[in-house]
């Protein structure tokens, strides 16, 4: 048996209400009011008014509870499981990002070490081609300069003649332009491109 509206009475004329006046905006008026105030007036059944108005609640009630309510929990309950998913990923980048930190100093130090063993060794390098050089200087090139220039200024005809035939029979190449070896390290210029494509992705 479905339950009844408890019963309510005109605050004006203590009569039970018996219409709604359609005219006044559904105005809920008793017997009394019609004479007194709502004469002429468009007036409906109040049962009518009541079961439709129930109906248009119940459908309010049905919407909230079937539809709306669960819609809102369900998005909390989600909001919960979505905390703390970017804390994870920032967790996972630091960790990459210490990783990729480590990778990049071990390849700068290797290059650094290298560099330096180059320089030590080209710096002995150097040393022993300066000793030579300046051997080479005083005992051969400065004491034949000098012997030449006596040839030209006091020499004998045959002496002419022998240091000619000496410097068509020495080698094509000045002895003081042979190359000075050395030892060369050029160390690639370190990639951004796999750091740059890791970004790319949280964007």
């Amino acid at each position: 048996m479905a339950a009844q509206s408890p019963v309510s009475r005109c605050s004006r004329h203590e009569g039970m209400f018996a219409f709604v006046c359609e005219t006044c905006d559904d105005k809920l008026i008793c017997m009394t009011c019609v004479t007194d105030d709502h004469n002429g007036h468009r007036l409906g059944d109040l049962n009518k008014f009541e079961e439709k108005h129930k109906r248009d609640i119940q459908q309010c009630v049905d919407k909230l509870s079937e539809t709306d309510i669960p819609n809102v929990e369900e998005a909390i309950r989600k909001c919960d499981t979505k905390y703390g998913m970017y804390q994870k990923r920032i967790d996972a980048i630091k960790l990459q990002g210490k990783e990729l930190k480590g990778s990049i100093d071990d390849v700068i130090d290797f290059m650094v070490t290298k560099c330096a063993e180059v320089e030590n060794i080209n710096t002995s390098i150097s040393e022993g081609n300066k000793t030579a050089l300046i051997e080479h200087l005083n005992t051969d090139l400065k004491p034949k300069l000098g012997r030449y220039q006596d040839i030209l200024t006091s020499g004998t005809v045959e002496d002419i003649t022998d240091i000619a035939r000496e410097i068509r029979s020495a080698s094509n190449v000045s002895s003081t332009s042979r190359s000075l070896k050395t030892v060369d390290f050029t160390p690639e210029k370190i990639s951004t491109d796999r750091l740059a494509a890791s970004l790319e992705v949280f964007w």
